[in-house]
């Protein structure tokens, strides 16, 4: 019994992935369809691959995975400082 009620909880739970609406800025939510949040997801995984190939080119195997890793830390801690920053501002609004 309570295994097919946890099957009809998750029937009804929203997707957050392909298809699922996207909120804009301004508050409006813009359907993404589910092909453009694939090729997007397809593109930053490329564009990913691209920046190791040419860190590991540029300083070698040893220091490029590093110098890689470092990149990507750096800028997702400035992606999360400017969302808490974005946060502040439109809560006291």
């Amino acid at each position: 019994m309570e295994a097919s009620a946890s099957r009809r909880r998750t029937k009804t739970r929203p997707s957050r992935y392909a298809g699922a609406a996207q909120t804009d800025t301004s508050g409006s939510r813009a359907p993404m369809s589910a092909a453009l949040c694939r090729a997007l997801r397809c593109a930053g995984w490329c564009a990913l691959f691209v920046a190791l190939w040419l860190a590991v080119a540029a300083k070698g195997w040893a220091l490029g995975l590093v110098w890689y890793s470092g990149c990507t830390s750096l800028a997702a801690a400035i992606v999360y400082g400017l969302l808490i920053v974005y946060a502040r501002r439109t809560s006291v609004r």
